[in-house]
């Protein structure tokens, strides 16, 4: 699930291929950059004490870097730690969180523009900015779409974004005053009834629809652009 937005959303692109789990290319590449078992890659992975799947990830990250010979050291901060760092240019070389739900390409931009101030890869890359633009100004759906499968594809090519879960996130209309829609959202995991929360409201036909159903959100490994230096 290597897309920058969840399946079912406005113009998302399956990347997948781009992101395949091949440990002997992962390996090669790691060869190439200069490390091995006489100068093994590490890192720290950082995350919060917000929701405890966090910690469970990013276990599973490190036991899978371990598969590579990469050593993934965990550092666990609360959460307003986690923020003064990812939000402030703090040391940091990869984190995992959980981010908002993510319905429209360009949603992504508070968290990938170059001039975002939680630009999580820290690149400089203002292509990124450009695609934005593009997207936004283009009224053509058709054209729009293009943009977008532009934009995810070139965001995976170079691991500005990298997707490894998702938890569900809901989304109803309640009709007040008339006929009136008043968007209303419903947020949680499944494990906490969310479909029983939904059946008790006054939940507009169309929110059942297809295109109404669950975006999950995104947890996100942030991967600085700057943060392994094979010198």
């Amino acid at each position: 699930m290597a897309r920058i937005i969840p399946p079912g959303t406005v113009d998302t692109v399956d990347v997948n291929h781009m992101c395949p789990y091949d440990p002997a290319k992962a390996k090669a590449l790691l060869a190439e950059a200069g490390y091995g078992p006489q100068k093994p890659l590490t890192f720290e992975l950082m995350t919060n004490t917000e929701k405890s799947v966090f910690s469970v990830i990013a276990t599973v990250i490190k036991e899978q870097m371990a598969r590579i010979g990469v050593t993934a050291n965990i550092r666990l901060v609360d959460k307003p730690s986690w923020m003064v760092t990812s939000t402030q240019d703090g040391p940091f070389d990869m984190y995992v969180e959980d981010l908002a739900s993510l319905l429209t390409v360009d949603q992504n931009s508070y968290l990938s523009a170059t001039t975002a101030a939680w630009n999580h890869s820290r690149h400089t890359d203002t292509r990124i900015d450009d695609f934005y633009t593009r997207y936004a100004r283009e009224m053509d759906p058709v054209k729009r779409k293009a943009i977008a499968r532009e934009l995810q594809e070139y965001s995976a090519d170079k691991l500005y974004w990298n997707t490894i879960s998702g938890s569900p996130f809901y989304q109803a209309a309640a009709v007040v005053d008339e006929g009136l829609r008043v968007p209303g959202r419903v947020q949680g995991h499944l494990q906490e009834g969310l479909a029983g929360q939904v059946g008790d409201a006054n939940v507009h036909p169309q929110a059942a629809a297809a295109d109404h159903s669950d975006h999950p959100r995104n947890h996100v490994r942030g991967i600085r652009h700057d943060a392994i230096d094979p010198g």
